[in-house]
């Protein structure tokens, strides 16, 4: 079977809101990831000095076999066409404070390298200076819409100060991410798992949070996102499942997992969704479908409701048909 593309998560936000911090919290992930960083200046980003092993040309190896590499706009394809050859589980791109979003993301979609695929953009919100952000550079509003994950961060300090601000910020970010679901933090610190699939290598000795615990029926990975997995034995129409894929629940960041469609009984679909990219492959025959959606403040009853309305009960579906646009 050949190797899933690389996902490019592309991370944006304001200087000062903690873009460089997440990046950190990522490459200290202990789950066995193999990320690459690319920054627009890697003289002005402070890594974690901890994490720097040695450096080649643009290039500086980490100590947990991560990748840091400095590039302008003008060479980002090229340098994520060389890491594409590298033994990654994922890219993240550094965007700089003062970049536009839109025109990165753009660039990352437009690449046609068949190895990488766009990962989604995560934009990062110092909450306590939001109001006065979008006061001085009022061009910023539009970001948090654009992005596929905002990140609320410095969430303590703002909770710290006046009351009457924390509830304005909260109502203004509303308005402005315009439904793109909001995960706030505390220093930046977002789960590696919410945006990247763990490695298929062995893992390290320390006992992982998995997406489901038998002990609980909907397993809190992180104080800010939940993951729901729903399993059925019954074969999911195509047409609905592709419906929901489209428009997942409020909430939803990604979806995976593996399914049965009805009118195709002997086989199985991996199905992957993020950043509105729904992508399907063959998976191993046999079993019925298990899906996973993820993201900050779902509502398990309302995901399961909405996986299980995919069911076909007749089987009369048409199978791979209406996802065929997909593979």
């Amino acid at each position: 079977m050949s190797r899933p593309p690389i996902p490019v998560l592309l991370v944006t936000g304001f200087l000062g809101s903690g873009k460089t911090t997440l990046v950190n919290h990522l490459l200290r992930n202990d789950l066995g990831l193999r990320l690459a960083v690319v920054v627009n200046d890697f003289g002005a980003v402070n890594i974690d000095q901890s994490l720097i092993v040695g450096q080649v040309g643009s290039a500086v190896s980490l100590s947990n076999g991560c990748l840091c590499c400095a590039v302008d706009s003008s060479g980002l394809d090229d340098m994520l066409g060389q890491l594409a050859a590298a033994d990654l589980d994922g890219i993240v791109v550094e965007a700089s404070g003062l970049a536009e979003p839109i025109s990165l993301i753009r660039m990352i979609r437009a690449s046609q390298r068949p190895q990488l695929q766009f990962g989604g953009a995560v934009h990062v919100i110092d909450g306590p200076r939001l109001l006065d952000l979008l006061d001085t550079h009022p061009e910023t509003s539009t970001h948090p819409a654009i992005a596929d994950l905002v990140v609320l961060n410095k969430i303590d300090l703002l909770d710290q100060g006046p009351p009457d601000q924390a509830i304005a910020v909260r109502e203004r970010l509303t308005q402005l991410a315009d439904g793109t679901p909001v995960l706030e933090t505390h220093d930046a610190a977002v789960d590696a798992r919410l945006l990247f699939d763990l490695a298929d290598r062995p893992q390290p000795d320390q006992p992982m949070l998995p997406f489901h615990d038998d002990r609980h029926e909907h397993h809190h990975l992180h104080a800010g996102y939940v993951a729901v997995e729903v399993s059925t034995e019954v074969p999911l129409d195509p047409r609905r499942l592709v419906a929901l894929l489209s428009d997942p629940p409020a909430g939803c960041y990604r979806i995976k997992g593996h399914v049965r469609l009805s009118g195709d009984p002997s086989r199985r679909w991996t199905v992957q969704v993020v950043a509105g990219q729904i992508r399907f492959s063959p998976a191993e025959r046999g079993g019925g479908s298990i899906l996973v959606l993820i993201g900050p403040g779902l509502a398990p009853d309302a995901v399961r409701a909405a996986v299980t309305s995919c069911e076909d009960e007749t089987d009369a579906g048409e199978g791979f048909r209406p996802i065929e646009r997909f593979r």
